[in-house]
């Protein structure tokens, strides 16, 4: 392997992904601020600057999907596993199992709907600010396919525990 190939592999780690992902997520909460205060500024002074608003709602949008993987691959979510960690070892695998597929087939209905979305609104704009509509719909894909990659990783973990892994 070359070197240059194993120093982009290595700026490529799911660390430094993850750092990105967070830092782009934080950029977007600044700018969610930034935008509502230029449109508290702007409506003071009765300057009609269309579209402040359907910017910060696509803002917050990115910003949530960018963080909702991140934080799962990362096991940093809220889990109430209070009963769940009391059950024996096989159901409390089944029940992890059972869990797992429902997550996995809600983010898969959410990535498909995200990406039939991108498709049926190819070649339009939101109107007050003029930015492509799928912009808007790439962030659940980047999100849950986050989010399915996770969830992957947790049901081949559950499937070898039932298989009689530890």
């Amino acid at each position: 392997m070359s070197h240059r190939f194993q120093t982009i592999r290595s700026r490529l780690s799911p660390e430094s992904i993850s750092h990105i992902l967070y830092a782009a997520a934080t950029l977007c909460l600044f700018l969610v601020g930034a935008t509502l205060f230029a449109q508290i500024v702007t409506r003071a002074f009765n300057i009609g600057f269309a579209g402040l608003q359907v910017l910060a709602q696509l803002l917050a949008v990115w910003m949530t999907f960018l963080v909702v993987g991140n934080i799962e691959l990362e096991d940093r979510h809220i889990e109430i596993d209070f009963f769940v960690e009391k059950l024996p070892n096989k159901p409390q695998a089944v029940l992890r199992l059972f869990v797992m597929t429902v997550n996995i087939f809600g983010a898969a209905v959410i990535l498909l709907s995200a990406l039939t979305a991108i498709g049926a609104s190819w070649g339009t704009t939101l109107s007050s600010i003029h930015i492509p509509t799928p912009v808007l719909h790439a962030a659940p894909v980047i999100g849950m396919t986050l989010l399915l990659g996770s969830y992957l990783g947790q049901l081949r973990d559950v499937v070898y525990s039932l298989r009689g892994g530890e």
